[in-house]
């Protein structure tokens, strides 16, 4: 199934939404670099791409990126969501910046080729006149995360209904499937990276900012890591990535939607093994009675610190938690 990793966009791929087809996109990433300056955060009003977009406000930042809400002029005023490196990359290690540089071009050629309803989609790309800086243009949601849907929830006492939960998880587990299809790992699934469509049970799966090729050769992928959903071989650089590695963090979301309560850390529960044949993961029934055993189980299979132990791919978890095929 692994196919080697695509090195052209397919010049047959449909224009999205904002009339740009794929071979644009490349031809905007074969664009030389060009002297930056750095900068802290675009402020509201401030203009990119030849005054197509205006920055409205931040609107989230993370351990490489931020992303903004932005107008974009060109098509209504419709609100758009900007991303590209935040200040901390841009003043660090320079080998670093520019290899990220790179992974955000590619970012936008691997959204390019995800193409679900599921998976937010990508409008454009292009590099920041005055810094240089890769921005990648995509969809606004309106709506809230799955981690905020689970926060209401907990202020009302209340759990999240199975059925409701299986049903964004479903929902996610086909996204992973195109995603897993282009021999990509996501790497960082989480209730934070979950979109809900406003006024609907749609849930769109967001941030592609550290999805890597899970056939690389040196197995030499970025360590960065969700504390309580990534898995133990995210901890470790050389070791394998694969679908199995975007099972784990699916099988943690679940777990929190469920119980309202993140799993014990991958690498916590590795030493706890190590130095005490103790495994602290409580069984997510334990804390939420009305978990049926079936989901139980099923949670606590994707959750096996050993890859190997773990279902191996999309089809296999389904089918554990009695869920039809993607």
């Amino acid at each position: 199934m692994i196919n080697e990793p695509h090195n052209e966009f397919d010049q047959k791929s449909a224009k999205d939404t904002n009339g740009m087809s794929n071979i644009e996109i490349k031809q905007g990433l074969e664009q030389p670099p060009m002297k930056r300056e750095r900068v802290s955060h675009w402020g509201q009003g401030y203009e990119l791409n030849n005054g197509r977009f205006a920055i409205k406000k931040v609107l989230g930042e993370g351990g490489f990126g931020v992303t903004y809400l932005a107008e974009d002029r060109n098509i209504n005023n419709r609100l758009v969501v900007i991303k590209t490196l935040n200040e901390k990359v841009q003043k660090g290690d320079q080998d670093l910046f520019h290899k990220l540089q790179q992974d955000f071009q590619n970012e936008a050629k691997r959204l390019s080729e995800c193409n679900h309803r599921n998976i937010v989609t990508i409008y454009d790309r292009f590099a920041e006149e005055k810094t240089g800086l890769e921005c990648i243009v995509m969809e606004y949601i309106p709506g809230k995360t799955l981690k905020d849907r689970v926060g209401d929830l907990d202020f009302r006492g209340a759990y999240m209904e199975e059925e409701e939960a299986l049903g964004y998880i479903h929902q996610i587990a086909e996204a992973l499937e195109v995603i897993h299809r282009q021999n990509l790992v996501h790497r960082d699934v989480k209730p934070g990276n979950i979109m809900i469509r406003k006024g609907t049970r749609e849930v769109v799966l967001i941030d592609f900012g550290i999805a890597r090729e899970f056939n690389n050769e040196d197995r030499i992928q970025t360590a960065y890591v969700s504390q309580n959903y990534a898995p133990l071989e995210q901890y470790q650089q050389l070791e394998r990535k694969g679908p199995f590695t975007d099972i784990y963090a699916l099988g943690a979301t679940l777990y929190f939607l469920l119980t309202k309560k993140a799993p014990e850390n991958a690498r916590d529960r590795a030493d706890s093994l190590s130095m005490h044949d103790r495994d602290p993961l409580k069984p997510p029934k334990e804390i939420n009675r009305k978990i049926s055993d079936r989901t139980n189980n099923a949670i606590i299979k994707a959750l096996e610190l050993a890859p190997k132990k773990r279902p191996q791919n999309i089809g296999e978890f389904l089918s554990l938690l009695g869920l039809g095929p993607v």
